[in-house]
């Protein structure tokens, strides 16, 4: 798999719940919105830099919009 699909799946989980390290099954449906096999193993983190993070948290709107299906 490659390396940016892995990421684009922790960076999108990191939007929704704020962690960046996160276990396999829960990723399945970050996995699905990122175009990745659901079957397909991903990293077990990222790490994302101070100025990802104010980023992705400029961006909170997201997991306010993903919480009713959590």
């Amino acid at each position: 798999m490659a390396d940016k699909q892995s990421d684009a799946v922790h960076y999108l989980q990191f939007v929704v719940t704020g962690m960046m390290e996160t276990d396999e099954p829960d990723l399945v449906l970050i996995k699905i919105l990122c175009g990745v096999p659901v079957h397909q193993p991903v990293k077990s983190g990222i790490e994302i830099s101070q100025e990802e993070v104010k980023i992705c948290k400029k961006r909170q709107w997201l997991s306010v919009l993903l919480k009713p299906i959590k």
